[in-house]
This record gives C-alpha cells, structure tokens and sequence, in this order.
C-alpha cells in the first residue's frame, strides 16, 4: 500500500495536542456527514418531506433548550482530563487516532448492530476482517484462526474461559457416546500415547491438549462413514449428560474433580470476576507468586503445576503480557515449556490463555511492512514472549488502548476457529438454522451473533477498527512506529526518574522495576520515615497531580501541569514471597507491608506527541520529572516536623 516509511507521517494520524489538525479534521466530519445525508436525501427520492418548512420554524424554541443543555455539558467536559496532551503521564489512555474517531462518526450515524449480518451486512463483514488483521498481526493463521471485536478485555478474557471451559467436554461427551455405540475410538494423549478414549479416565479427558480435543469429533465422523454422522454427532452432544453448557459446572463435582485457573498474583481483577461468573467461584483462581519484575514466577508455576493433586483440572492458565499495574510481560514461552513437560510427565494439557489486552500491540515491532520482507530494521526492543504470543491458545487484546481507538473495542483471538463452534447459541432471528451445519467453520466468516456473548453491539467500532488498520497498518514501520515511540519514552522516564536528585538528602525517588512495556511504576521516599510516613508523601503527590471534586464541583484542568495515577501493593493481592525483596530494600519491614501496603505512583507513556516535542524544545518528560521533585520536596518538608513523623 506505500513503498516506504517515510510515506506514513505519523503526526498525520492524531489531531494535535494543540488541535493542529483541525481544519483537516472538520473538513472529514463535515464530508462523512453531508455523505450520509445525501444517502437519506436519494433514497426514493419521490417520496414526501415529512418536516416542512413552517413545521421546523416551529422548532425554534426546542432547539434552544437542546442548546442550552448541550453548552452546559461541553462545559462540563473541560473538566475531563487532558488525555491527549504530552503533559499527561497516567492512566492507559491517550489520545485517540483520525480515521478511529472518523470511522466511529461514520459507523455512528448509520448505526448498525453488529449482532447480525442482517442488522449490519456492511460493519459485520468489516468485523471479521479487522479481526483477521489482528489476528495476523499476532502470528495467528488467518485461515484457522477467528477473531471477533467486544467491548473490552474484561468480555474478551471471559469468552476464552468460557470456550476452554466448553471444548474441555468434548473428549467426555464422545467417550460416553462411543460406550453407549460399543464403538472402538483411539484417542491421542498428551504424553504422544494413544488408547480407546472409553477406558481413559476422565480426569486425563478433561485435559487432552486442545488440538485433540477439536479433532476427536471429525476423526470419529470419518470413522462412522456415515452422511449423517456430524448431525448424529450434533445431536449426541445436545443430549449428552456431560455438556457443561446445559448441565452447568457442577458436572465438575460429578465426575469427583476440582476445577482451577492459574493465573500471576498481578492479573487483572477481571479473571476473578469471570471465574465467578462462569460458575467456577472466585476461590478457583490460584494466584501465582510473581518475581521481583513483577513477572509470574515460573518456578513456582511448574511447582504447582506439577503437584496438581488427582482431583485436580486446569481449566486454564493465564499470561498476562502486560500487567494494568506494572505493564509487566509473562514468560509466555516458558509457560509453553511448561506446558509441555505436564504433558509429558503427568499425560494432561491444559488451554493457555494469554491476556495482552495492554502489551498486544507491541507484537507490530516483528512485523515486516509488505515490501521489506528482509527484516531490515529489526527494532532493539526484544521480547521472545510477545513476539511468540501466537503459542497462545487465545489472546485478548485492546484496540481501545494502545490501537489508539475509541471505546468500546476490545477483541478476542482464538487460534483455532473450531473452539468457536462449542459457544453456539441458536436464535433464528441471527443464524439461518437450515444452513448451520454445527461443524461447518464457514460460518464464522459471515456471522458473529451466534459465537459471542454479548447481543447488540456497536457496529461503529468494527468500522473504526477497520479504518484504523487500514491506513496506519500493523507493522513496524506503520503501527509500530507509535510502539517504538511510547516505549523509548518509558524507558527515558524511567532513567530520568533514576537520576533525579533532591536537594534534601533525606529525600530519593526510586522506580519499582525496569518496565517491560511502557508503564513506569516509582515511589518517593524519605529516608528513616516509616512505611505509613511514606505512603502518605506519596498520597500527597498523586493528589496534588490529579483533579478533585470541590464543594460538588469538578475542579478544571488548567491549573495542572502534569497528571499521574497510583496503585496499590497490598498483601490481599501480593504476597511477601512476591514483594518481599523490593520491600526490604527500601528499608520497609514485613509487618509494616502486611499492615499498611505499598503506595505506588504509575506512569503510563502512551502518548504520541512525547518525541516530536522535542523538535521544538519541548522536553516533556525532563518537565515532568523536575516538577515531581519540586512537588514532593514541599509534601515531604510539610510532613518531616508534623506529628506523623514522631
């Protein structure tokens, strides 16, 4: 599509801190909407006006109380914060991209439902092609892989549970069929053995690796040779005492064994949340310690992995690749080692998951642009497990965060289409039941409703996603051009942060860890002050950069300089084993972090605009960093001689 980078002007893409774009901008909106006008104007164009000339005059005085109100909340959205400004260095969102915010205006005034190819023959199509872009993005297989948009990474991280969950079954359901048959079946082991899938018991079955289980029901249909062997197989399934989409998840306590998710201790409060949803209970999400990098810790996954009790299934493990608190990246590929030797020593598999709702884009740093297919170029950032996060049986990720794209826009990759199958709801007004051959993967390429949780659904966000892949494409010299940017920032920020001095020698300011993506995570700290004493230096800089509500108004941004955000390490999420070191080499004790936690201040670099600034003497970051001194200076000084320091 262009012959060379230097063709994809990144300042193109955004409209400008300072809105330099914005001629450009109104220009497009006012093409999109005159379009769409046009289109209502020329269809049937015989037909009557309904709203006349003197019938509009006559509305004169209800536009002027739409006006009124609509000044009052554009009033009241200058007290947002400035996202798109280089000053704001906190939470996972920036500003959002052109043909984004153009391809939702467009998709808006249509507004399609992308649950249906009927309610949206257009944006439904240009759904599943955006989901194909990703998902090749991500090293998936277009052809065997299907990909879908949601509203965000919480509905994503669910519909990989639910269908790990639901393909677990599958080897269940057919070795009861081929007993009631009397029907001789091998089955593969994950250990490389086979034997007939009846006399295997069903705790091995629940954990066969997910390419057997998917391929368990075409071997046997073409084992029957019979015309009618996937409807006979559809059937059985239907009926079948061991499917968990009907009988619920107490089949798990039927067959006598215990149902968990492994995930790191730094995930996601959502995983919790789905596994209480999906039926499993939040007590069934093991959490796993994570190293001093905030990384699950892979000795002890093999651990516990390993001592898996007898009555115990892993449903899933999840790797986090790019944590919400830390942006830490999981050793997705020693996970995958993992993997393999349960396999081989204890014959069980399990589905692997890996959440990349936030590190999903860094993988366009691998991507070759069409016509430079060589690698030249190759980025100095090097992550084995984001660029094979394809190991993955399903990947979340967020083109709502770094895809630079208005919410909502989440999306769900499964490597393997055939998993989709076993979500299938039946509704005639959204599939066509005489043509939905249940083992038929043709289908997901013309619909979505069937497959997916959520009903009506925005297609202006499969337009916005699409538009946005299109002209800025998924590779290092499109995309990967704002990843490389973002994270080159974070890892300044974090050097700056290193090297700041205070003129108080009592006073330091030290990052957490080295970040793996682009989230830098710090903390100000007074020598021979107290975990609590700290804590509330701390508090007492994030509020004093962030906006708070006075006397029930909202106070405005113009004052404000700079923005950050915070987090919190607390024993209910971290143990000691996890936090221990870091703790201690602040000088803090185990009975203090049990006790008060760790207040952490969070820097999310994201922001497109951080290196061009420097062009014209705009140094953003060293801005940043000298005004957090100064303000933690006068926060830590107001607190040495008051009694909290006693």
């Amino acid at each position: 599509m262009w012959k060379g980078e230097e063709e994809l002007p990144m300042g193109a893409w955004f409209l400008g801190p300072k809105s330099e774009q914005a001629g450009v901008w109104q220009e497009v909106i006012n093409y999109i909407f005159q379009d769409y006008a046009h289109w209502r104007k020329n269809y049937f164009p015989e037909d009557p006006l309904i709203l006349g000339r003197a019938q509009r005059r006559s509305h004169d005085v209800w536009f002027d109380k739409l006006s009124n109100e609509l000044d009052f909340v554009l009033n009241q959205l200058k007290a947002d914060y400035p996202f798109y400004s280089p000053r704001y260095l906190a939470h996972m969102i920036s500003e959002t991209s052109m043909p984004g915010i153009m391809g939702y205006f467009a998709g808006m005034l249509y507004n399609p439902n992308n649950v249906s190819d009927e309610a949206a023959p257009v944006t439904v199509k240009l759904e599943i092609e955006a989901g194909k872009m990703i998902a090749g993005m991500l090293g998936y297989d277009t052809d065997k892989s299907w990909s879908h948009i949601t509203s965000g990474g919480t509905i994503a991280n669910m519909e990989a549970l639910w269908l790990a969950r639901q393909t677990q079954w599958i080897p269940v359901m057919v070795a009861e069929l081929c007993r009631e048959e009397s029907i001789a079946f091998q089955v593969g082991l994950p250990n490389g053995d086979s034997k007939d899938i009846r006399e295997v018991p069903v705790a091995t079955l629940l954990n066969l690796t997910l390419d057997e289980r998917l391929n368990i029901p075409e071997r046997l249909a073409a084992q029957c040779k019979s015309d009618d062997a996937h409807q006979w197989l559809e059937d059985s399934f239907q009926s079948s005492r061991y499917n968990v989409g009907k009988k619920g998840v107490g089949l798990y306590r039927d067959v006598g064994v215990e149902p968990v998710i492994l995930v790191s201790e730094a995930a996601h409060y959502s995983i919790r949340k789905i596994a209480n949803l999906l039926g499993f209970g939040d007590d069934q999400v093991i959490p796993m310690p994570v190293d001093n990098n905030f990384r699950l810790s892979i000795p002890k996954l093999e651990e516990a992995i390993l001592g898996m009790s007898a009555s115990q299934t892993i449903v899933a493990v999840v790797g986090i690749m790019g944590t919400t608190e830390e942006g830490a990246v999981d050793p997705l590929v020693d996970i995958e080692k993992t993997r393999k030797k349960y396999e081989k020593e204890k014959c069980k598999s399990f589905w692997l998951h890996a959440d990349a709702a936030w590190g999903g884009y860094l993988r366009t740093l691998y991507i070759d642009a069409p016509e430079q297919s060589d690698g030249a170029g190759k980025e100095a950032f090097e992550n084995e497990d984001i660029e094979f996060i394809h190991l993955a049986d399903s990947v979340t990720i967020d083109p709502h965060k770094l895809g630079y794209i208005p919410y909502p826009s989440g999306v769900i990759n499964f490597k393997d289409k055939r998993s989709v199958l076993y979500a299938r709801q039946k509704a005639p007004y959204i599939l066509d039941q005489t043509s939905a051959n249940f083992f038929d993967t043709r289908v997901l390429d013309e619909a979505i409703g069937p497959y997916i949780i959520e009903g009506s659904k925005p297609g202006a966000a499969a337009l916005a996603t699409w538009l946005t892949h299109r002209t800025i494409p998924l590779h290092r010299h499109g995309h990967g051009k704002i990843i490389r940017q973002s994270l080159a920032g974070a890892q300044r920020l974090y050097q700056l942060i290193n090297e700041a001095q205070f003129k108080n020698t009592r006073l330091t300011i030290r990052t957490l860890t080295q970040p793996d993506t682009n989230v830098v995570c710090y903390l100000v700290l007074l020598n021979g002050a107290s975990l609590k004493e700290n804590n509330t230096i701390n508090r007492g800089v994030y509020e004093t950069f962030s906006l708070r509500t006075e006397d029930k108004r909202h106070l405005m941004p113009y004052d404000h300089a700079f923005f950050v955000s915070r987090t919190q390490i607390r024993c209910e999420q971290y143990s000691w084993e996890s936090v221990g070191d870091i703790l201690i080499s602040y000088g803090f004790t185990k009975e203090e972090y049990l006790r008060e936690g760790l207040f952490i201040l969070r820097s999310v670099v994201m922001n497109p605009w951080l290196e061009q600034s420097k062009a014209v003497d705009a140094e953003y970051l060293d801005d940043f960093v000298k005004f957090l001194v100064l303000k933690a200076t006068k926060i830590a000084e107001s607190l040495i001689a008051s009694p909290l320091a006693v």
